[in-house]
């Protein structure tokens, strides 16, 4: 599993953070990867954990097949659309739908109403998009919630905390596998910046 982090805690604005660690189906590291992306016309940030090449799949759908007005419309396209290509990855792979998970996230200012909005889209559920709620998500999860800091600052705590976790774990039991860099994405209304905030290794 990758870490992510996803600060929907101030209405005006999210703040979504990710490892960038790619390793192969035993484990073993094989490079680095950018896990989220800002969609500036959608006004979104899409991002993801899981089975490699999900994410820049449904990136490319988004961008070349489908004609959303925001997040609300890109959830309902969502289900049929990424079960699609998560079989067709796992083909590619020859991995079993039993062993190998993805979780898909989308983070916007909903379309309908103007609310910033956070959604996970998991295989296990069909990619049906559940709404997160207005708070901090982590996973995996890790240690207490830092007080009195600010986003940035907090999430690459959180993101320490994960790794630390990693390291007390045995990768077979609980296949946690979070390095490279700690990378972010600010979305505000209109507005967004992408910022590496760590460096694992450096």
């Amino acid at each position: 599993m990758s870490a992510i982090i996803i600060d929907l805690s101030d209405p005006d604005q999210a703040l979504i953070a990710t490892d960038t660690l790619v390793v192969n189906t035993a484990g073993q590291a094989i490079g680095t990867t950018s896990k989220a992306f800002c969609i500036p016309h959608l006004n979104l940030v899409v991002a993801g954990t899981g089975v490699a090449g999900i994410l820049s799949s449904w990136l490319g759908c988004i961008n070349e097949e489908l004609s959303p007005l925001g997040i609300e419309g890109l959830n309902a396209e969502a289900p049929h659309r990424l079960k699609r290509i998560f079989e067709s990855e796992l083909a590619r792979w020859g991995a079993s739908a039993d062993l190998q998970t993805t979780t898909i996230f989308h983070v916007g200012f909903s379309e309908c109403d103007g609310l910033l909005k956070g959604y996970q889209l998991h295989s296990g559920a069909g990619f049906v998009a559940e709404q997160l709620p207005d708070a901090i998500i982590r996973k995996p999860r890790s240690g207490p919630y830092p007080d009195g800091i600010e986003p940035i600052s907090r999430a690459i705590t959180l993101m320490l905390q994960q790794r630390k976790l990693q390291d007390e774990i045995s990768h077979e039991d609980g296949r946690l596998y979070i390095g490279g860099q700690i990378v972010g994405i600010q979305l505000m209304r209109n507005f967004s910046a992408s910022m590496k905030l760590y460096d694992f290794d450096g």
